[in-house]
């Protein structure tokens, strides 16, 4: 997926793509991702990077009936915005294939291994392999 490249080691028409379908993605991105992780997991089961529900900070003081609310809520919005994240995955798809139809077979080729080379580097990253200073 052109979507997927860093935008500053991709081609011309890379960049371009990226900048014509960015906003839109990014604001549907930016107004369902921070519930999604949350409204993915069963109760009781933190998301993904997030820690356990017993261990989350409370600086409201939520009861454990507000909370369960909280949670029903989450569960009550989380097939919308499973609609909603296939439509962009679809939207992108979309945008990827009519992008694709602009490049020349060269670019075609060059953007194939700028996404194998991402997809290492993000592989890298996810299994702690980022080679970045470590901390103690």
């Amino acid at each position: 997926m052109i979507s997927s490249l860093n935008p500053h080691r991709g081609g011309r028409a890379a960049r371009i793509a990226l900048i014509a379908v960015a906003p839109v993605l990014g604001v549907l991105a930016a107004a369902v991702a921070p519930r999604l992780a949350a409204a993915q997991q069963p109760p009781g089961m933190a998301a993904p990077g997030m820690p356990a529900p017993s261990a989350a900070p409370n600086p409201l003081n939520l009861t454990a009936d507000q909370k369960n609310k909280m949670k029903a809520i989450q569960f009550k919005y989380k097939p919308a915005a499973d609609k909603l994240r296939e439509q962009m995955r679809a939207l992108a798809m979309k945008a990827d294939k009519e992008m694709m139809v602009i490049l020349t077979p060269a670019q075609r080729a060059k953007l194939k291994q700028l996404q194998a080379a991402a997809l290492q580097q993000q592989q890298m990253m996810m299994s702690g392999g980022g080679g970045g200073a470590r901390r103690p």
